[in-house]
């Protein structure tokens, strides 16, 4: 504290004492006390080691000192009675001699109100440091040695950051984050550590695009309600050799977000590899939610993301622009609890090609929920659930296309009408699937009231669909167990409840009493068909004659035993 006539008056005089030693005592007192305010490094070697001290600031145990001191004590109770003939020299023993040994203060960082740490900067840090709020400009950035880089605040970044090496990067306070105007990159064997500190912006909340290889982490990233993307918000980037866990959001992107709208330069991110897991959100995309670009997946494990709403761990968002494209990676044990336990769709273009979506589960579409355009042309489907129809597609086809051909395998399908594992649900009466090729692999497909329904699938440009792509699907119907069939016309499949290509037939009791008699069986043409008993019917005073193709007896008679070859 600054010493001036405001908060330290001048005291009258004591009676008794010479006016000019206590003018001069007032002197010395005012140098004494600026002696002991001077910092520590003034002091011998033995003062420093009593008076190092540790004090908390803004969440971090930081190096510091004692916040000074003033001295407070009634001058009375430092200075001892004396009478105006006292010798002043005794006045100066006596003074220095009741300052308290233990009340010598230093001023130093940390006080109350004062920010702790360095300034920002670029450069080699090989021990741990403490970074307040700031603007790092840009550059190459270097942890070695382990070393632990704390932020406390927001850090901007002007250009272009690299950062390398080995170490931990620990946000402190909710505020604390980068803000990378440009493009930013890490590429070592650094951990991002969130602490589960709930902030108000992402980690990285980059203007440019985002680059994570070379075995970084990200972890226990956590945004405050209302906070969006806890760990990554980007106008694209590239994903590769990166782990990214336990981050989660009460709103949408558990841990990234895909944003580029009012961004010229394009939003695409592209996922090579790593490992993304046990990432959450309240409302839409456990891991990624695609504000407005596109997320192309060539590689990487999915594993134990989670919402509560749409999309376990991807959600495209709602652009009618927005894409996201899977060529591969591995999904599994991703959870929705209404939408699309891996992907949700909502107004733009999902495109599988490939990857292997596995024991995924939400109430509808247990992989995928599409309410928009969705291609399927390759991939592996293996006991992915649902409440309801749809365990690995649900698609709505209101309001865009569904395509599905090619390598497309549905490993978990049966012949159950009330199984919906790994089936493909196709919801409104108008409805169809669209093939441009042919696809590979048997389809389960399940339709909402199959007895108004009209074609299924339709082939699409050149291709023509053949015979052995209408045997590859087998429909059911949500509404009833009835046994459904395909017909193929005019490059359409149909529903129907007679199986075409087979022949059945029925036995008509004409009157009779007592159990039908039925046959189940599909019969080809050129197969022979015997015909059964009357065992089990009666007509009262009538004894049984023979089977007749008219009721009348007029037509072709059949007895018991006879062959009728389809």
């Amino acid at each position: 504290m600054k010493r001036t006539k405001k908060n330290f008056p001048e005291k009258p005089l004591k009676p008794g004492r010479h006016p000019i030693r206590q003018k001069l005592l007032s002197c010395v007192l005012c140098i004494c006390l600026l002696l002991v305010s001077l910092p520590v490094e003034s002091y011998g070697s033995e003062v420093q080691a009593e008076e190092s001290v540790t004090v908390e600031h803004a969440g971090v145990m930081v190096p510091g000192k004692e916040s000074a001191q003033t001295l407070q004590e009634p001058e009375e109770n430092l200075l001892e009675e004396s009478k105006s003939d006292r010798d002043f020299a005794e006045d100066m023993d006596l003074q220095m001699d009741k300052i308290p040994e233990e009340r010598i203060a230093v001023t130093a960082e940390g006080e109350e109100g004062e920010e702790v740490g360095e300034d920002p900067k670029c450069g080699v840090i090989t021990q741990d440091t403490v970074w307040k709020a700031g603007n790092l400009g840009g550059g190459d950035l270097v942890l070695e040695n382990n070393a632990t880089l704390t932020l406390t605040g927001m850090v901007t970044v002007e250009r272009d950051i690299r950062i390398t090496g080995e170490g931990t990067i620990v946000k402190a306070a909710e505020n604390a984050y980068f803000a990378p105007g440009k493009d930013f990159e890490i590429n070592g064997k650094i951990t991002l550590d969130g602490k589960n500190i709930p902030g108000g912006m992402p980690f990285i909340y980059c203007y440019g695009k985002v680059t994570l290889d070379g075995g970084c982490i990200i972890q226990n990233m956590k945004s405050k309600e209302g906070v969006a993307f806890s760990a990554v918000s980007s106008k694209g980037g590239v994903f590769n050799d990166v782990t990214i866990k336990d981050c989660s959001t009460p709103w949408k992107g558990g841990a990234v977000g895909n944003d580029g709208s009012g961004y010229v330069g394009g939003s695409d991110l592209i996922i090579n590899g790593g490992v993304y897991e046990n990432n959450a959100a309240g409302e839409a995309g456990g891991l990624i939610y695609n504000d407005a670009g596109t997320v192309t997946v060539n590689g990487g494990t999915f594993r134990n993301n989670s919402t509560a709403k749409e999309g376990g761990c991807i959600h495209n968002g709602d652009r009618s622009s927005n894409r996201i494209i899977i060529n591969g990676g591995v999904y599994e044990n991703n959870i929705a609890g209404e939408k699309g336990g891996c992907i949700y769709n909502s107004f733009g273009t999902v495109t599988i090609n490939g990857g292997t979506f596995t024991d995924n589960s939400a109430e509808t579409g247990g992989a995928v929920y599409s309410d928009n355009n969705l291609e399927v042309t390759g991939g592996i489907f293996n006991n992915n659930i649902s409440e309801r129809a749809g365990g690995a597609i649900y698609s709505d086809g209101n309001k865009g296309k569904f395509y599905l051909e090619g390598d497309v395998e549905f490993q978990g399908i049966d012949n159950s009408p009330t199984s919906y594992t790994d089936s493909v649900y196709s919801m409104y009466l108008n409805s169809v699937i669209y093939s441009r090729e042919k696809w590979l692999h048997p389809v389960k497909v399940f339709v909402g009231d199959a007895e108004k329904r009209g074609a299924i699938f339709k082939g699409e440009g050149e291709y023509q669909i053949q015979k052995e792509d209408v045997e590859n699907i087998r429909v059911y119907d949500m509404k009833t167990e009835k046994k459904w069939y395909n017909e193929l016309r005019k490059n359409y499949v149909y529903i129907t409840l007679i199986n075409p290509g087979t022949y059945n037939i029925f036995y008509n009791s004409n009157g009779a009493q007592g159990t039908p008699v039925t046959d189940s069986t599909d019969y080809k043409t050129g197969e022979k068909i015997t015909v059964k008993e009357s065992t089990g019917l009666s007509i009262a005073g009538q004894t049984f004659k023979e089977w007749n193709t008219q009721e009348d007896g007029k037509g072709t008679a059949y007895a018991p035993g006879d062959e009728i070859t389809v």
